[in-house]
């Protein structure tokens, strides 16, 4: 392709010219037009404008990007304002492929940008703070094979895809799920409202200042825990009511199962066990110990 004889013809306001040559050739000077338009001094609100005409058909799936005979306006990308994280929350999910197509929906349907390729998907994984997947490829091909992207061809030497309306669909249903998780109730139980509500009244200055003195994640759990023992409230804790008093006392706004995933972490501190068909963690006495140096 490279080899092909190329032409085109590109026209300034007070100059135009001609070119034929190899793709580099014809390639820098299309770069050097674009370039040469976002260097310029604006002279007016008007958009920077060229024309391109392509003796030949349009790609194919161009136009469920694009409709015939419509402007297709490009939102700037914000740099990081929390909405992405935020929708990023909403997905609700550590499955890598769900995670890159959610970014693709987010760059189609929140910033506009249709066309994707595996360079923009990290980056937004970057903006997002969210470590990337080790192969985004494989990602995406998962996606593709799920009709959920759709191969567009290649644009800046970069494989360009589109999210297709099964895709759109997905990542909404995934949304939605994830909402009526979240929106579910509280508190387990009137039991469980009385055990926080008790808790985080009987707490005094001092211990409000340890709690929010603590820093990790498992430090956190493992101090309240301690005192909800030390204050006779519950030896036998239900995640959710850890969950819970996370909320109330340090503003938590993460999802019920990362502070599952967190009292997992805590054992052998911690020891998991079944009350009632239910699970509920208790400290130990090493877990004691810990949190009792910790206050030291």
């Amino acid at each position: 392709m490279d080899n092909k004889n190329w032409e085109v013809s590109i026209s300034y306001l007070d100059f135009k010219y001609t070119v034929k040559g190899n793709y580099k050739t014809i390639n820098q000077h299309l770069s050097l037009a674009v370039n040469h338009l976002k260097n310029q001094t604006p002279i007016s609100d008007e958009p920077y404008r060229m024309s391109v005409d392509v003796h030949g058909d349009a790609p194919p799936n161009i136009r469920k990007i694009v409709p015939d005979s419509k402007t297709h306006e490009v939102k700037e990308q914000i740099e990081e304002d929390g909405r992405l994280v935020t929708f990023i929350k909403e997905l609700g999910t550590r499955i890598e492929w769900v995670y890159a197509l959610g970014m693709a929906y987010y760059m189609s349907e929140q910033l506009d940008q249709k066309l994707i390729s595996a360079r923009q998907l990290n980056d937004l994984y970057d903006q997002a703070g969210i470590i990337r997947p080790k192969n985004i490829h494989l990602c995406i091909n998962q996606c593709v094979r799920k009709q959920y992207l759709e191969d567009l061809g290649k644009a800046e030497k970069q494989k360009t895809y589109f999210i297709t309306n099964k895709g759109i669909e997905f990542i909404e249903k995934q949304i939605q799920k994830e909402r009526s998780e979240e929106s579910e109730k509280f508190y387990e139980s009137e039991t469980q409202r009385r055990e926080a509500t008790n808790f985080l009244s009987s707490l005094n200055e001092h211990e409000q200042l340890q709690l929010k003195s603590s820093g990790e994640m498992s430090e956190r759990i493992l101090i309240i825990m301690y005192f909800l023992r030390k204050k006779g409230i519950a030896t036998h804790v239900r995640p959710n009511l850890i969950y819970v008093l996370m909320v109330e006392i340090y503003g938590y706004e993460g999802l019920k199962r990362s502070v599952h995933l967190g009292l997992s972490r805590t054992r052998p501190l911690t020891k998991k066990l079944k009350q009632y068909n239910k699970v509920h963690y208790k400290l130990t006495d090493e877990g004691i110990y810990q949190v009792e140096q910790l206050r030291a």
